[in-house]
This record gives C-alpha cells, structure tokens and sequence, in this order.
C-alpha cells in the first residue's frame, strides 16, 4: 500500500493486543528482536493499529487529504496495518491503491475517537478469543476495501465502533456494512432528517433493508374497488424499521449512548 521504501517506518508494535499475541510471540521475540508490522498477519496488524497511540495523531482536516498528498501521512505510514499491507501488496502505483489509503485514513481516523477504556476492552475481548479476532478483523478489512466513496469509510468506522463497544453483536454489523457498500450516500444523509422523504429516497432505503412496510393487499382491494384514482402509497405506509432506527440514529445521527443500548451485545 505504501512505496517499498517507507515500509521501514512502519514502527514496532509492542503494546496492546499484539504485545500478547501468540503469533508474534514465535516471529522475532523469541530471538531478541522486537516484531515489526512486516511479523504479522493482516488480523493482528489491525489489532494493533486499534491500539495504536498512532490514531491520536490522525487529527487531520480530511479537506487537505488528497490522492496525490495522502502518501506523504508519515503518521498513517507508522500504523501496522498499512505496514502489513505494504509489505504484502507492494508500493502504491495507481490511483485505486492511493483511493485505498484514504480510505484507511478516514476509517482509523475515526477510530482514534474511540474512548481509552472501551478500546483496550475490546482488545482483551479480542486477546481472549484469536478465532473471532481474525473472523471481526478480516470481516471489517474486506467490508472496507469493497467502499466506492471514502465517506462509507467514516460510516463503516461508526458501525464498528458500535461492535467494539458492544452496542450491537456482529449480525447486525454485517447487515450494516452491507447497507453502506450499496447504498447512495445523499440518501443516506436525508436519514438526519426522515420526516418528508421523496419515493426516490423511500424506494433506496426500503431497497437496503432499512424500512417496513406497514398496510395489506385487502386494505389495497379496498382502496381499488372504491376507484378514487389514488396510488397505493396513501395506504400502503413506509417506515423505519429496528435496523432502519439504530442505523439512523447511531450511524448517521451520532446519537451519545443511553443507558438502554440499541441492540444485545456479543454473544
């Protein structure tokens, strides 16, 4: 992901999550050597870049980042996880690998707001359990890499921010991803505010999973039989469903958390 010879500044991870891990554990530790990105596999590479101290200083004016400047971030270049992808995909050569990192920017950007406390307990959660480590990890890594638009990159950082802090278990953050990678991001903003909806709006979302309907087809015979000429959204109702209001109001809206989360958590 970044040219071959910046790889060395992916910087050694000695803390968090990979600190423990077995992997690293045998790659380098064992002779004395402390394991670079370049020891570790993709899961652990993301692992460690949640952990990152690195994230706090992504704090940059997304406007100011672009394909051409986004290969100067040496701070983005010290997260194990581009370090780990450099190694294994080579030096950035065209403007998809360039849209990539930007992505990986935007998304570990937002990560870097978790809160202290809730990101070190899902590294022990994650510690605990390296099978589920590398299906979460691996999952979240090919959700991000299909995004056609960076901002589905912030999106899809909320929605696992939701996971790492347990508001929602890991179905509903699938399904949720799978919203985002098809989904029309203009549409998705109208979601702020869903009072007045166009049908253009109503069609993608009820398309995506995120609204019901609420009407029968004896209320439809009803309506036709009387013959007044009227289409069948005066009786047939879309509105939001469970997925449709925990999307809504945690992904796009932000809403701070409650004491009543929006979903179970992991199982």
């Amino acid at each position: 992901m970044i040219p071959k010879n910046h790889q060395t500044l992916a910087r050694a991870v000695s803390h968090g999550y990979t600190s423990a891990s077995p992997a690293t554990a045998g790659a380098g530790m064992s002779s004395g050597k402390t394991p670079t990105s370049h020891d570790l596999t993709i899961h652990e590479s993301f692992l460690g870049s949640i952990g990152s101290p690195d994230l706090k200083d992504l704090t940059i004016d997304i406007t100011q980042v672009t394909l051409e400047s986004i290969t100067d971030i040496e701070v983005l270049k010290r997260l194990p996880v581009v370090g780990a992808l450099a190694h294994l995909c080579g030096a950035v050569k065209t403007v998809r690998d360039r849209f990539n990192l930007k992505k990986i920017f935007r998304f570990f950007r937002r990560i870097g707001n978790m809160p202290l406390e809730e990101c070190d307990a899902f590294l022990q959660r994650m510690r605990a359990d390296p099978h589920r480590a590398q299906q979460v990890t691996e999952a979240f890594l090919v959700w991000l890499d299909r995004l056609d638009d960076e901002e589905k990159a912030d999106l899809l950082a909320r929605v696992f921010e939701l996971y790492a802090r347990r508001r929602i278990d890991f179905a509903p953050s699938a399904r949720f991803a799978a919203i985002i990678d098809r989904a029309h991001v203009p549409y998705l903003r109208q979601l702020r505010d869903f009072s007045h909806p166009d049908d253009d709006v109503k069609s993608h979302l009820l398309a995506l999973g995120l609204l019901t309907m609420r009407g029968t087809l004896s209320d439809l015979d009803r309506h036709q039989a009387r013959d007044v000429g009227r289409g069948y959204t005066d009786i047939v109702k879309l509105e939001l469903n469970d997925d449709g209001r925990v999307f809504k109001d945690y992904v796009i809206q932000e809403k701070p958390d409650r004491s009543r989360e929006p979903g179970p958590p992991p199982g």
